[in-house]
């Protein structure tokens, strides 16, 4: 039972931490930078 609900919480705080970091990245501006130098990196591969 306590194995359940700690389980629950931390697939809770995961997706609360991806929500965060993707808002995060969407009002940044280092996510347009990350996105260039993705997107550098893929076209001299």
């Amino acid at each position: 039972m306590l194995r359940f609900i700690s389980f629950r919480y931390i697939a809770l705080l995961i997706i609360v931490i991806l929500i965060v970091d993707y808002a995060f990245f969407k009002s940044s501006q280092t996510a347009s930078l990350l996105e260039t130098a993705l997107f550098s990196s893929k076209s001299y591969s």
